[in-house]
Formats: structure tokens, sequence, C-alpha cells
């Protein structure tokens, strides 16, 4: 028999400007245990709204079809049987996150689990468990930390530029456009590499640095949320988790020649989009289209350690 599940209180919403750039709730499809059903609808703080799916190729359906904005899926549940189906609706869905729930299951198949799921691409592993596992969860899931209908199409865009979702870089470029993105360092840490490694991969391969996309990227959506009247400069740099608004304009200063406010007059999202792919795609994209960023490198998640300061100065695309 199950013990009581205990959940911490859902901390309360926090006030935001009128205008937002996404909508206030977030569409999960689920494919869980009928246990873990009930805990994520009690953990739910008013923000979630779940489709409980029965098998995992129901999910596919759900995101393409736009009734769900991200997938949720049962660590109990993967096995080999499973394995080939969420490889395909990570595959085919590198716009929106595909997130794994640990909630039951021992260390052995959590181990076991976790491994598997870094193989096939799931990158997000909530496990639920641990002490702050359901924070962790609201925070991941926290519709402000989404990717939004735009940058869903930015990221579709740019990788058809280079071949599509089966593209050997297409994960690369879906954490580069990922909301939580703010460095290299934080790219690299995404897929289990030293930011270093990342870097000499780019360097060898010819290509823009990582730091340079990752810039790149933060000013495409600032661009987006530019486009919303109620948001100020400073409510821009908080969406980004600049340190400051000041931080933020020195961003925009040395890459782009403008002050912030002469950024925002002259770029909106479908602008900087064009800019994005005319710089950083377009003279690139045969050597991207066979370019694998990491390999084999985040499967385990083990090789990245402790991450001192970026070395080096990375240089700007041309």
């Amino acid at each position: 028999m199950y013990a009581p599940i205990h959940f911490p209180p859902a901390p309360p919403r926090v006030g935001e400007p009128v205008a937002r750039e996404s909508q206030d709730t977030l569409r999960l499809t689920t494919w869980l245990t009928a246990r873990e059903r009930q805990q994520v609808e009690a953990a739910n703080c008013g923000c979630l709204c779940f489709l409980h799916r029965d098998t995992v190729t129901a999910l596919g359906p759900d995101l393409a079809a736009g009734r769900a904005d991200a997938a949720l899926i049962s660590a109990a549940l993967i096995g080999g049987d499973a394995h080939g189906s969420v490889a395909a609706l990570v595959r085919g869905f590198p716009a929106h996150l595909v997130a794994a729930l640990v909630s039951e299951a021992d260390e052995a198949q959590v181990f076991a689990a976790t491994f598997e799921l870094g193989r096939i691409g799931v990158r997000v592993v909530l496990d639920v468990r641990k002490p702050d596992g359901w924070s962790d969860f609201r925070r991941t899931l926290d519709p402000r930390r989404q990717r939004d209908a735009f940058m869903r199409t930015a990221l579709a865009t740019v990788l058809a530029d280079i071949g599509g979702p089966q593209a050997t870089c297409a994960a690369f470029f879906a954490a580069v456009l990922a909301p939580r993105t703010r460095s290299a360092k934080d790219l690299a840490a995404a897929f289990g590499v030293h930011p270093s490694t990342l870097m000499s991969r780019f360097y060898r391969a010819r290509l823009p640095s990582p730091k340079t996309y990752v810039t790149y990227a933060r000013l495409l959506w600032a661009a987006h949320l530019g486009e919303s009247p109620a948001l100020t400069i400073g409510d821009i740099a908080d969406r980004l988790q600049a340190s400051s608004p000041q931080s933020f304009r020195r961003t925009v200063r040395p890459v782009l020649g403008l002050s912030a406010s002469e950024f925002r007059r002259g770029y909106d999202g479908r602008a900087m989009l064009e800019r994005f792919r005319h710089q950083l795609i377009a003279p690139y994209r045969e050597t991207l289209r066979g370019f694998d960023p990491v390999g084999d490198a985040g499967a385990n998640g083990n090789g990245a350690g402790q991450y001192g300061r970026e070395s080096g100065r990375e240089g700007r695309a041309a």
C-alpha cells in the first residue's frame, strides 16, 4: 500500500505586467502511471493543464495539433518497447519540451532509466523524490520559462535551413533557443561537456562560437519580447535574467552597434530571426548539416564537472 502523498504548499503566483509574451497556462500531454497523474494534479499551482494519455504514441498528435505545449513522460513506464517511440517524439518535436518524471522507481531503475533517457535525447529529468523535487517541477514547468509559439516557429525555421529536426545539431539549436540558456556555460552543462571542449569543436569546424550563438539567441528573445508595449527595457532584461538593465544594454551595443532603445525600434522578432539566419546559419549551412557539436558526450551527463569561468575571448560572427 502506498504511503500518503505529501506536497509542499504551492508558491503564490508572482504579479506580472498586463502584457505577457506567452500564455498563463502550460498545456502538458502526459504518459504517466495512475498515481503519478494524481501527484502532478495535486502539485499543480494553477498554471498547468494536463492531457493524460494511455500510450506514448498519443503524445505526438497532441503536440502536432497544438493541443499541448510540452510532454511529460514517466520514467517508470520507460521500457524497451517504448524507447523508439520516445526517441521519435524527441526528434520530431525539438522545439517542444519533453521531460521525464521520476516518482515511482528505486535507485537502480532510476539510474538505468536516466541513462537511457539521455541516450535517446530527453534532457530534462524531474526527480520529485528529492526534498526540493516538487519545487523544481513547478519551476521547470513555469509557463514563463517555456519557449512560446514564436520561438517554436523560429527553431523550426532554423532547423529547416540545416536539414530538418533530424539534423545532428538539432539538439544544439533547441538548447540555444531555450529560455533558460543564458550563456555558453549553460549550454555546455546541458550536454555534459566542458565549455572549452564545446568551444574548441566549433573552432575546429570554423563555425561561430557557442557564445555567439547564445548571444544572438538572447537578442532574438529580446526583440520578440520588445513587441509587447507594456514591457520596459528593465522588464525585458528581467525576463532574460540579465543581471541588470545596464548589463542588457552592454550586450546590445557591442553586437549590433545600437542602443537598447534603437534596437527595440529597429528589430521585432521576425527581423532579428532573419539576422540570426543571415549571419549564423546561411554562411555555414553546409557545415552545420553534418556537424555534431556534442556527439555522445551528453548521454551520461557526468563530463562537465564544476565549470570555472569561461576562458578566452570568443569572437563574433562576421
